[in-house]
């Protein structure tokens, strides 16, 4: 397939231009929450999403805990640690979301940001305690992020 030469092209100048880029996030997008595109297809979407930065971190949050296959909330919460700091805002917010599938994501998405996402401790440790009404598995995931912070925080 001739055309696919052309994606990590595509790519490369939309991650070039960074934020400049961001009327382009709805169609990316798209482009992850498509069963049907190449695998090719959706990561080159994902890095240009994290080349974009914070511009892109709504977005990606409004991906977690839709009605589709894992697989793009994979690549919501692998963008949004690798977008790092300017994230964990929005994800500490979506902790707060009465939605299990997104406080498990953004739970993740928290753990794998370590030292960066520091200031997410008393929100997922509020998540974690004795009083929380969050079902065992979301305790579960984020007890095991605070764990993850902790021990890169010291």
């Amino acid at each position: 397939m001739q055309w696919q030469g052309e994606i990590p092209r595509a790519w490369a100048e939309l991650a070039a231009m960074g934020e400049a880029a961001s009327p382009a996030i709805p169609t990316l997008i798209g482009i992850l929450n498509e069963s049907g595109q190449p695998e090719i297809a959706r990561e080159a979407a994902r890095q240009a999403l994290e080349s974009m930065g914070a511009k892109a971190v709504p977005a990606l949050i409004a991906m977690l805990g839709e009605e589709n296959d894992h697989l793009p909330d994979n690549y919501a919460i692998y963008t949004l640690a690798q977008i790092g700091a300017p994230s964990v805002p929005s994800l500490i917010d979506a902790l707060d979301e009465g939605d299990e599938l997104v406080q498990m994501a953004a739970c993740v998405a928290l753990g794998k940001l370590g030292s960066s996402a520091k200031a997410a401790l008393p929100a997922l440790k509020s998540l974690t305690g004795m009083l929380s009404f969050a079902p065992g598995s979301v305790k579960e995931i984020a007890r095991a992020a605070v764990e993850a912070i902790e021990a890169e925080t010291g």
